[in-house]
């Protein structure tokens, strides 16, 4: 099963930029610099700001954008650091994803996120499936009534197992591995 979200480990290179350190962008400055490098208007990522222009937020709205490569381009622009003092310099980008997208991402793993959580109450604790026929190096772990996913050195979705059964537990799960899938 692949999944529908496109995400490879490819770095996206970035135009260079004449800022100063302690210079934001602002969302204008963003959008102009994801159309010339990316190609990708704002129908496809809007750009907002939190509370500040220190801390923006790329919101993906098209299931066809791959994520690696927006996510790579937060990455070389966001120049957000803390020291040890707690004392914060430059700009904060994050990126999430719409529900539209979230669910055209989820949609092929419920199925199997629902066979998944059916195995769980049978396994033994420190117990592993091997879910390769999902994703290859994808398992489930249990684990003192824990349950997660893992690929590679990757984590998710930690979920407590009375609640897996939950309709939003199981969107959740499958979207993880939708994710997970697509490192």
């Amino acid at each position: 099963m692949n999944a529908t979200a496109t995400n490879n480990t490819e770095s996206a290179a970035v135009l260079p930029i004449a800022r100063k350190s302690n210079q934001w962008l602002d969302a204008k400055d963003i959008r102009n610099l994801l159309k010339q490098n990316l190609g990708l208007n704002s129908k496809q990522v809007s750009v907002s700001k939190g509370h500040s222009t220190q801390y923006m937020k790329l919101t993906v709205r098209d299931a066809s954008v791959e994520l690696a490569k927006v996510e790579a381009f937060a990455r070389a622009l966001d120049t957000w650091n803390m020291d040890v003092t707690d004392y914060v310099t430059g700009q904060s980008l994050t990126v999430e994803t719409s529900e539209e997208v979230d669910a055209i991402h989820r949609a092929p793993f419920i199925a199997k996120v629902h066979e998944l959580i059916a195995l769980v109450p049978t396994m033994e604790d420190k117990a592993a499936l091997i879910l390769d026929d999902v994703c290859d190096g994808l398992r489930l772990w249990k684990d003192a009534g824990e349950v997660w996913f893992t690929r590679g050195e990757r984590r998710r979705c930690y979920r407590r197992t009375r609640s897996l059964s939950e309709d939003w537990s199981v969107e959740a799960l499958a979207l993880d591995i939708a994710r997970l899938s697509a490192l």
